[in-house]
């Protein structure tokens, strides 16, 4: 989701400057979340259209759409493609959401484009996070021209049909798990929220799906077919067999299948997520996509990575980070630690005002034998003292804490041996501990 940005690190002299613009942004764009194509249009008109120079692929969805984000990542570079991503948001740094060649883009490079971008935009209304997309595909095109076989994902902030990135003409488009999450914008039911994923889809362009839901499912099958395109939908036209007792997979679907190694990143749902970015690159080598040698299946499996998603730093006791923040990741959260075995889990929790925070809290409260509840230093977090009666209501002790650093410290001195702690309920918490440990 396109929030609003934490301050990168001003240890440097660029840093400073960084941050310096980024508050620049944040003051000229007082709207924290609109959406509409106008702005970005007028944008990439004024740069010559740089979107249009883009073999991309386009990535929609309520969760998953990190991971999945990752595995294509990981699949095209060992491919020996030049892969760009732009994603949001971000844990420690603004950077982060800017990749070439999975290094983030450096503080110069994108201080210049940013001062660009205001200049061009002058004093016309645009967003921060209309701003910052028309800098991505301006980065993303510069360097795909000088790389004999670009690729470059796009994941959407907000929604699909009106978000800034639906302004590109992909290779295939892809969409992610749906479920109920930022209604205010996007409707109140699966059937609204899909139809809000599936205006990323285009005439004749490939789509992949793993909607998982039946609403969701029927409202992207009629959109494909109202727009004549290709669909693979999982467990119509690719699945997954496995995983077996060594972690070992088989994927398929029409053009046969691959064993595979365990994905490296933890839990059960990176299996989907896995065979979601797979299915979308072999439908796109159909159509002229991107040419992926047998071996760069598994190595991209393996490799690839994203923070903050199921991490795990060493303890005692052990820190588990995880950026589930609406029902549907709070359940996956839910499954993966159960997978994880015996042990307590004592959580360190915050969330944003605007979630469904009794929706999150069910299906971890019954894993969970104590949770502290902490502050973050953002305008639309919930106020710890509002968090910790609905947890106490779901039967689970909370305490309040005024900073971060208190909270982890809390929790570990609180949790049982051989337990784990947890951290949970908002990416700008996972981004928080990330930067203390």
């Amino acid at each position: 989701m396109p929030d609003r940005p934490q301050s990168p690190s001003a240890a440097t002299d660029s840093g400073r400057r960084l941050a310096e613009i980024l508050q620049r942004l944040e003051r000229f764009s007082p709207v924290e979340i609109r959406l509409g194509l106008e702005p970005i249009r007028r944008l990439l008109a004024a740069l010559d259209h740089p979107e249009r120079a883009l073999p991309c692929i386009h990535v929609a969805g309520t969760n998953g759409k990190g991971s999945t984000v990752a595995f294509l990542e990981a699949i095209l570079g060992r491919a020996g493609h030049g892969v760009g991503c732009y994603t949001s948001p971000h844990l420690e740094r603004f950077n982060e959401r800017l990749r070439w060649q999975g290094a983030a883009i450096d503080d110069d490079t994108l201080i210049a484009l940013l001062e660009r971008m205001l200049v061009i935009n002058g004093a016309q209304p645009a967003t921060f996070f209309e701003l910052t997309t028309a800098a991505a595909l301006e980065f993303m095109a510069a360097r795909a021209k000088h790389h004999p076989s670009p690729a470059v994902v796009l994941e959407t902030g907000l929604g699909g049909r009106l978000d800034a990135t639906n302004v590109v003409e992909p290779r295939v488009a892809v969409i992610t798990p749906i479920g109920l999450d930022h209604q205010a914008f996007l409707g109140d039911t699966i059937t609204a929220i899909a139809g809000e994923k599936a205006g990323i889809l285009k005439p004749g362009v490939p789509a992949v799906a793993d909607a998982r839901h039946p609403q969701a499912v029927a409202v992207i099958r009629q959109r494909a077919a109202a727009l004549g395109l290709p669909l693979w939908l999982r467990q119509e036209d690719f699945s997954i067999d496995g995983p077996r007792d060594d972690g070992s997979w088989t994927y398929r679907d029409p053009l046969g299948s691959l064993v595979l190694p365990p994905p490296t990143l933890a839990g059960p749902h990176q299996y989907g997520n896995a065979a979601l970015a797979i299915a979308v690159l072999r439908l796109a080598s159909r159509t002229g996509g991107w040419t992926i040698p047998d071996p760069a299946w598994a190595a991209g499996v393996v490799n690839a990575w994203l923070p903050g998603r199921l991490e795990r730093f060493p303890g005692p006791p052990p820190l588990w980070l995880d950026g589930a923040h609406n029902p549907p990741a709070a359940r996956v959260l839910a499954e993966a630690l159960t997978a994880l075995g015996p042990g307590a889990n004592h959580l360190l929790f915050a969330a944003m005002a605007d979630k469904d925070l009794p929706g999150v809290i069910a299906p971890l409260a019954g894993l969970a034998n104590g949770v502290e509840v902490v502050a973050l230093d953002n305008p639309r977090a919930a106020a710890p003292e509002r968090i910790a009666p609905l947890w106490a209501a779901a039967g689970v002790t909370a305490r309040c804490h005024r900073s971060v650093a208190q909270g982890l410290e809390a929790a570990r001195q609180a949790c049982p041996a051989g337990g784990r702690v947890v951290v949970c309920g908002s990416l700008y918490l996972v981004g928080a501990v990330r930067s203390l440990v």
